[in-house]
């Protein structure tokens, strides 16, 4: 049957913008940048960066979960909370063990911060903010410090500072409303910081030249063509939206560190 140009438009608009398809593209932006770090100092092994992928999903699916259900305890006694606890722990376990006793640290860490992180906001109201920056670093700036380490097996502490936008668009992820970014200025204030901070990286000779014509593209694309290609101004198509942006930033300014 013969599709017109709108009607095939609002196909792929369709597809890019499902849930299902956010459930992964997602996820990847917590470790895009660091696999592409780890596979230059080292090299690429694809069972590790399916670990690493099953790995976060699987945290962000539980934190999606428990942040959603009256209490993390009673989820975590439901056959769906037992399969999730399982894979979870059953990651970390490998991925621990195939680096070393700090990173099996960091795994408790992240399980403690998991399943810890109820008790910690009910200790105060105020805390819920901290909890959101948390949960911004750890998708911005640990994941993709884990997937170097277990690809590279180094830590680069001269490059911390090229997560540091992928941090912020975390948080405007997690911040964002229905309307939001249309309407609250420190959104959009926030939604501009990691793209003029990589500018600043490039003006400094930090990150590559090649990736400013790149980055100005995909800035220009955020801020003036967001509401064209938004299906709808709900809160699911606006993160998708900047889902995509992440994954995008962290494929730039990952290849322009290393070449």
């Amino acid at each position: 049957m013969y599709q017109s140009k709108n009607d095939r438009a609002q196909t792929v608009q369709f597809l890019l913008f499902h849930p299902v398809v956010h459930m992964v593209i997602y996820p990847l932006s917590f470790i895009l940048f660091g696999i592409i770090m780890g596979s230059r100092i080292n090299m690429f092994r694809l069972t590790e960066v399916i670990a690493l992928f099953l790995y976060v999903l699987t945290f962000y699916l539980l934190d999606l979960i428990t942040k959603r259900t009256k209490s993390i305890y009673s989820f975590i006694r439901t056959l769906q909370g037992i399969i999730g606890t399982l894979v979870f722990i059953t990651l970390s376990f490998y991925l621990g063990q195939i680096n070393s006793i700090y990173f099996m640290l960091i795994m408790c860490l992240n399980g403690l911060f998991l399943f810890g992180k109820e008790w910690y906001q009910k200790i105060h109201p105020f805390n819920h903010v901290y909890v959101t920056w948390i949960r911004a670093i750890y998708y911005g700036l640990i994941f993709n410090g884990m997937a170097l380490y277990t690809l590279g097996h180094v830590i680069l502490f001269s490059k911390l500072g090229l997560m540091l936008p992928l941090v912020l668009l975390h948080w405007v992820y997690l911040k964002v409303r229905p309307h939001a970014v249309s309407n609250d200025g420190l959104l959009k204030t926030f939604k501009a910081m990691p793209y003029l901070i990589v500018i600043l990286g490039i003006l400094i000779k930090f990150i590559s030249v090649y990736s400013l014509p790149f980055i100005i593209a995909l800035l220009g694309l955020s801020v003036f063509g967001q509401k064209k290609l938004l299906p709808d101004d709900s809160l699911v198509s606006q993160r998708v939206f900047i889902s995509y942006e992440i994954l995008v930033l962290s494929f730039i300014v990952g290849v322009s560190a290393i070449i």
